[in-house]
This record gives structure tokens, sequence and C-alpha cells, in this order.
């Protein structure tokens, strides 16, 4: 009973009190619209052992007493995240990466109220070392998957190097295709010098995929998402993949970083690092979704981070607030995700 009240009263208090980092343009409300979300959930595991995967931490019995009422408690907060940000629309497509499998997403959709919302999921076990996967969850009324692939990222210096594959699709809504990616490129964990040069190998698949999308249609509509461990304006993303973030250099098959373009506007990032704000879950398109005569198209201000006071709490020795999470360290903090999550909102032309 007290899950069910906390979950009522923290919706509608998010109803009040949302923030949008990035600015919004209401002028555009009564124009058809789609949203999508993205959302690093920080270790959505299942309770039970996985012996093919290093998921040892997140068992009843291991260090972080992961049982199933904890289990349901994340699964319940991560559906307040999602509805508390989707408001009465909700989203059509809704990108997730730390999660750690099929079941975990089962779950998710449908012992939660997102069974109402009718969601399906594309998801695939790669070959992390923790088990932790990204994953695609979309409304078959909006969006039907017509291709669907998983680019492995894969050294060939270290051999025994694992991560997380990008999953990519490809799907129809009404009159317009979307090829959608999902990623969670590798952490910085050992040290940001020391783990680029991943980074940077995840950074040189997407863009050879993206590219073969574009060579052979030109006119391609791109969304890429994900938490990519690296801000807008470093080596991977700015440089290897080429999402720009200056509106004026964004040319044909350019991508653009949306996320990377509102930076200079924001107040906070979606990550909390050593007191410091980083934007480094973010939203990057195509060129041609910026074309606001032809279907279906986005700009810089349908970007936001979506963070009510619920997702957050207070610094413990500065002053400002972080993302409340749900461990720190090894002790069990009963909040939400490390990071915050991001939507991008799709405008539809008049007449299309």
């Amino acid at each position: 009973m007290r899950i069910g009240v906390e979950i009522i009263l923290l919706f509608i208090l998010s109803l009040f009190h949302t923030q949008f980092v990035y600015a919004q343009d209401d002028s555009k409300s009564n124009e058809e619209i789609s949203r999508i979300l993205f959302y690093n959930v920080e270790n959505l595991f299942h309770p039970l052992n996985d012996s093919l995967t290093n998921d040892d931490e997140f068992t009843p019995d291991a260090i972080r007493h992961w049982n199933y009422y904890r289990y349901r408690q994340k699964l319940i907060k991560i559906y307040k995240t999602i509805a508390a940000a989707g408001g009465w629309q909700g989203f059509d497509l809704i990108g997730l990466c730390e999660i750690e499998n099929r079941e975990v997403l089962s779950d998710l959709i449908t012992n939660t109220p997102l069974v109402k919302q009718n969601y399906r999921f594309l998801h695939k076990d790669s070959e992390d070392s923790r088990g932790i996967d990204v994953a695609l969850l979309y409304r078959e009324n909006f969006f039907s998957p017509v291709d669907v692939n998983y680019y492995k990222v894969l050294s060939q210096k270290d051999s025994t190097f694992r991560t997380r594959d990008i999953l990519y699709t490809k799907g129809v809504i009404s009159t317009d295709t979307l090829h959608i990616f999902v990623n969670h490129w590798p952490s910085r964990w050992q040290g940001t010098i020391k783990t680029q040069a991943y980074r940077n190998i995840a950074a040189k698949v997407l863009r050879e995929a993206v590219d073969s999308i574009i060579d052979a249609t030109p006119d391609a509509k791109v969304i890429i998402m994900g938490d990519f461990n690296d801000e807008p304006d470093d080596v991977s993303l700015l440089r290897i993949l080429q999402a720009k973030t200056d509106l004026d250099s964004v040319v044909d098959n350019n991508l653009c970083n949306l996320s990377g373009l509102a930076m200079s506007d924001q107040e906070m990032g979606t990550y909390k690092y050593k007191g410091l704000w980083e934007t480094i879950d973010q939203f990057i398109v195509s060129a041609k979704l910026l074309n606001t005569e032809n279907g279906w198209y986005t700009g810089k201000g349908d970007v936001n981070i979506f963070c009510p006071e619920f997702l957050l709490e207070n610094e413990k020795d500065v002053p400002g607030k972080k993302p409340f999470r749900t461990y720190i360290g090894y002790r069990y903090a009963e909040g939400f995700s490390d990071h915050l999550p991001i939507c991008l909102t799709l405008h539809k032309s008049a007449g299309n």
C-alpha cells in the first residue's frame, strides 16, 4: 500500500515540479508529435544468478543483497520515471541501457503499469562481461521494425575486451522510415585516457554503420541515442563519429548532436562525477531530420533532460544536487539511477 501511495504522490509532484534543462517550444502544441526517451537505469539485474556472466554481486546472498523486493522496487521506480517524464502522451520509443536480459524487460513492460502502454522490445544478449545490454521498447501502433541488427564493438589489440553491442533497427512510422541506434559505449572506470581507445572503436563502428545507411539512402532519417561515456566535444563523438555541435556546419551526410547544441543553455548534465555535471547521455540525428518540410523532423529545442526533484538528492559535501541512485558503492541507497533520462520530441510537417 505504501508503494502505491508513493507512486501517486511522486507522479503528481512531478507534473508540477518537473524542470526541463533544454527549452521546448510550446507554440507547436497543436502539431502531431512523437516522443522518445533514453534512460540508463543503473544495473537492472534479475536476482537469479546467471552462471555465464559476472552478475554475482546482484544476487540475494552477495555483497549487495540484491533480492526480489529490491528488484521489484527498482522496476516500479523505472516505471515511475517513464510515466512522469512521458505525461499523458507517453513515449513511442524508449532506449534503455544497463539491463541484464529479456526477463527484466518482460517484467518491466508486463508487471508494472507500463502493461497498459502495449510495449514490445528489441534485445539480444551481448558479450559484455557483466551481462548488461541495451534494449529498445516500442509501441506497435507507432513503430513497426522491418530490420534489426546488433553491431559488435571489438578491439584488435585486446582480444579479452568485451562490451555492449550497438542495437540498430529500421522501422516504419506512418509515411516515414526511421533508422534507430541504441548505444552504451565502454565506461571510464579504469580512467578516461586509458579507456578512450575503446570508445573510439565504438564511434568508428557506429560511423561505418551510419555511412552504409546514408550511402544507400541519402535522405535517411537516423536517430542515435545512448550513454556514450564521452561528452559531445570529445574526440570519439566530434571527430570520429563526426556529430556536429554547430548547426551551420551540418550538411548532407553529417550528424547533428542535439545534446551538444544545447550544452551552452544547460545548467546541469545527465551524470555527475566528482561534483561536476557531464552530458554523456545524448541524442544525435542525421541532417535530414532537421528538415521541417518533409515528414517527421526535430531540432535543437526538442531535446531535454528530465530532472524532477524526486530523481535528485543533495550532495553530501558540496552545494547542489546529484542523481538519486540505487547504490552508492555497496550501500543500498533506495534511489532511481545514477543517470538522468533524456527526451526527444519529433514533429510532423503539416500535410505529411
